[in-house]
């Protein structure tokens, strides 16, 4: 029972952020922030997000000023550099958005460890996935985690992980609460209970100290994806995975392959684990695609004019002291207003309520190459494929050209203000909304594929990729 106790106290010491004896070892490397920086960064965020954040509709319920006022104690009260970052990473995660979060100081973020256990999940369940090899036997592959230090991990997973991640979808919150289910301290104990695949529980004692053991993985780890990876299957079907839209070096890449591809009877393209990047690069694949033109993302950003703010802050007040039969008249003079006297109006109450917006028309491209590949073309999609590579996902949909087979996409794009934070820190906010050209939002939905499918816990187990069998199904019947 003491041991427990011990447990639940790191835990609370953990998460309400005092971490005054790693503060200790890490003294040199970690600023000391006066009440006046822990203000001002604070205050810098709430002032960026204030003026600039383009998604405030899909969080109806927050109350971005009542939040900023309810922090402003929280990180003075802050008893290190390390929990004041979690404070700020705990106040953006409020704007349920991939593109608005925080990043700590480097020397931050090395106080955190994890055991050296891999894990993944699946119907919002946490799965070992690998782990040290002198834990082969403590925690099968295959096992899962129920408790952490006696809190059902799902649970765990809400209360002490999830406020803290910075998401657009509720799956991808789930994700990675679950992949960082035991972070905590570095050198820290915890303890986990297990489910073996065989249906036996059983209590493992735990270390934070993945970084610094040395140990060897029991199965092996992939250290790093090639940006482009390319192969022909059976029946001429051409396999390309396009990783990474932040390096236009791909683009030269997929040209080199691109007489393969072109002679083969159809393409798949995978984007499974392609996070983003320069949209213009993603671009420049679809080219080899189509000869068509073809439309990407329409936009659009806030637009703040000071004087149209100052003038909507009386128009509304006026209207919230009318009478019913003062409203009325209004509502009489208003219609009988002239269209630029309602326009002007009507922008002055959209821009003191933050609601006011310049609108970007979408981009339209053609091809100048000659050599279009003309065969069927599948996308293998999940929900890491994000940012650039879902801007890919929209021009290529409008164009009616592929098939997307897999899960729905991440869910997240748009164009971050950086900001720099006391510290070292820094913060993003996401100013830019993109949509489909026709109107449809993904951002916050995630784009969902033509043809769902979703690996389970023995598929991966198994080294079966279900996904790319399925693509190659589905090209198959399109050839």
């Amino acid at each position: 029972m003491l041991k427990r106790l011990s447990t639940l106290i790191i835990i609370f010491v953990f998460f309400i952020s005092h971490v005054n004896a790693q503060q200790g070892q890490n003294a040199e490397a970690i600023p000391e922030l006066s009440d006046t920086d822990k203000l001002y960064g604070l205050s810098l965020i709430w002032q960026e997000v204030n003026y600039n954040f383009a998604f405030f509709d899909q969080v109806p319920d927050l109350d971005w000023d009542a939040a900023y006022r309810e922090y402003i104690p929280k990180v003075l009260e802050s008893k290190s550099t390390y929990g004041y970052y979690r404070l700020l990473q705990r106040f953006t995660a409020l704007l349920e958005d991939g593109h608005t979060d925080v990043q700590p100081p480097h020397a931050v973020r090395n106080l955190i460890d994890r055991p050296q256990v891999q894990l993944r999940n699946f119907d919002n369940r946490a799965y070992v996935m690998n782990v040290g090899s002198s834990l082969e036997n403590q925690i099968p592959v295959g096992s899962e985690i129920i408790t952490v230090d006696d809190i059902p991990a799902g649970e765990y997973v809400q209360q002490y992980i999830i406020p803290y991640i910075a998401s657009s979808t509720d799956y991808i919150r789930w994700n990675r609460g679950i992949a960082r289910l035991l972070e905590g301290l570095k050198d820290s104990p915890v303890t986990v209970t297990i489910l073996t695949q065989e249906g036996r529980e059983r209590e493992v004692d735990l270390r934070r100290n993945a970084a610094s053991s040395g140990e060897e993985w029991l199965l092996p780890r992939e250290t790093g994806r090639e940006l482009l990876d390319f192969q022909i299957l059976d029946d001429s079907i051409a396999y390309v995975a396009l990783n990474s839209f932040a390096n236009d070096k791909i683009v030269e890449m997929f040209d080199s392959v691109y007489a393969d591809i072109k002679n083969a009877g159809g393409l798949i393209i995978d984007l499974r684990n392609n996070g983003g990047g320069n949209s213009n690069i993603g671009y420049a694949i679809i080219d080899y695609l189509t000869g068509e033109s073809y439309t990407t993302s329409m936009w659009r950003t806030r637009e703040h004019r000071a004087a149209f703010k100052a003038w909507g802050y009386w128009s509304v007040k006026e209207r919230e002291n009318m009478t019913d039969e003062e409203l009325l008249a209004f509502e009489e003079k208003y219609n009988a207003a002239s269209e630029e006297e309602r326009e002007w109006y009507d922008r002055t109450i959209d821009t003191y309520t933050g609601d006011w917006w310049y609108h970007g028309t979408p981009g339209t491209r053609k091809s100048e190459r000659t050599d279009i590949f003309e065969g069927d073309v599948v996308i293998l999609v999940s929900n890491n494929t994000a940012s650039a590579a879902e801007d890919f996902l929209v021009a290529i949909d409008m164009l009616e050209r592929a098939t997307f087979v897999g899960e729905r996409s991440f869910g997240s794009t748009g164009q971050p203000l950086s900001i720099e934070l006391p510290g070292g820190g820094w913060a993003r906010v996401c100013t830019k909304r993109d949509i489909y050209p026709d109107g449809r939002e993904f951002v916050g939905y995630g784009i969902k594929p033509h043809v769902e499918i979703k690996p389970v816990i023995n598929d991966v187990l198994e080294n079966c990729d279900v996904v790319l069998e399925k693509g190659i199904e589905v090209l198959r019947e399109m050839m």
